[in-house]
């Protein structure tokens, strides 16, 4: 991974910061880490919009997790937020949770007292309590009849959607959901889930990476294999310990040439740099 590391670090400017800092530029960085300083965060001339802040946060856990956790002990807590005037500081919450989870920097109870609702959904996905009970493939649909609250609705995994020519029809929601739940995929599951990942990035990497043309002649249409998409397998097959990225890795090298905007490439160089999870 050094020389994509190094491809992407050569500009640090504004929005290819995001690419360096996944890389651990040393001035991206530290450009990366002043931003998401509380003083910063809730600056009301704070330059950056809540996206970008977003981004800043999804970098710099992809270079160093830790960082961003010592980070998050300066923000204001959940518990805390003003709710109108802490939208902000929710959305570098909302960002880092699922990677900072597991440093003891907020709890689930600390989550569900904030006066924003967004915060609550995405600590009931990380902070799951039910048995992790072993799924074989052809049970999924039938163990896995649980739902998530959201305020926009609920999130279910069906029949459908798990059959193994549909699993490239989830949504990154229902992505997530399966993400969140893998240690319940038994041997044949998971060997089954790569099976399928894996003529995935394969196919994205035989299409034009950039510009999204895709051949409509192929089994698996443009929407289906986009690059949230590919990002939310890799990142499956990562949780459940199998690398996948070497083939989508070289496709990027040759093609980097050709990007003009870094934000639509960044969530591929965070997954591919580190862990980057879905919302």
């Amino acid at each position: 991974m050094n020389d994509l590391a190094e491809l992407v670090s050569q500009r640090t400017d504004y929005p290819w910061v995001f690419l360096a800092t996944a890389a651990g530029q040393k001035d991206a960085v530290v450009h990366t880490m002043a931003a998401l300083m509380l003083d910063s965060i809730e600056d009301p001339s704070m330059p950056y919009l809540p996206s970008s802040l977003r981004e800043f946060v999804e970098a710099l856990a992809a270079w160093d997790v830790r960082l961003l956790a010592e980070l998050a002990k300066g923000w204001t807590p959940p518990s805390q937020l003003h709710p109108t005037l802490g939208w902000f500081t929710l959305n570098v919450w909302y960002a880092a949770l699922r990677h900072i989870k597991d440093f003891n920097v907020v709890t689930l109870e600390e989550c569900k007292a904030c006066p924003m609702r967004e915060l609550d959904q995405q600590a009931e996905l990380l902070w799951r309590s039910s048995p992790a009970e072993i799924l074989d493939w052809t049970e999924i649909d039938d163990k896995l009849k649980f739902k998530i609250s959201a305020a926009r609705g609920e999130y279910r995994l069906n029949e459908r959607l798990l059959q193994e020519s549909d699993i490239l029809n989830m949504s990154r929601s229902q992505l997530s959901v399966l993400l969140r739940n893998s240690d319940r995929l038994s041997e044949n599951a998971k060997n089954k889930l790569v099976e399928i990942s894996s003529e995935a990035v394969k196919q994205y990497c035989g299409s034009d990476l950039w510009t999204k043309k895709y051949d409509y002649r192929q089994k698996i249409s443009p929407t289906e294999i986009s690059m949230g998409r590919v990002c939310s397998l890799i990142e499956l097959c990562d949780e459940i310990g199998v690398n996948i990225r070497s083939e989508m890795t070289d496709a990027f090298r040759i093609r980097f040439a050709s990007v003009d905007d870094p934000t639509e490439i960044a969530p591929l160089i965070y997954t591919l740099l580190g862990r980057w999870y879905l919302h």
